[in-house]
């Protein structure tokens, strides 16, 4: 169920994100609590959720991919972030 929800609310999140709605934070929220949840009951979803954040191309299961870059769901989901460029040397 809770994985379900954290699709839902991944569907909302974007929704929400391209309309300019209100309540951002929050919807992104319920996906965090939804996806530790399911990642608690089955940690075989931390991989299925890592698909869905980073869906190949014209997918249509792509319910995370608007939080990509967030960190938190990165972390949960066992991304490792990406290290900014260092500035270069003259």
């Amino acid at each position: 169920m809770y994985a379900y929800l954290t699709c839902a609310y991944g569907q909302k999140y974007r929704y929400v994100k391209d309309t300019g709605g209100s309540g951002l934070d929050a919807v992104r929220q319920a996906v965090i609590a939804n996806a530790t949840l399911a990642i608690k009951d089955d940690p075989k979803w931390q991989e299925r959720f890592r698909r869905l954040l980073n869906p190949t191309m014209n997918s249509k299961d792509n319910d995370l991919e608007a939080l990509k870059d967030d960190p938190e769901l990165e972390k949960l989901l066992g991304i490792e972030p990406v290290p900014a460029d260092p500035a270069p040397k003259n």
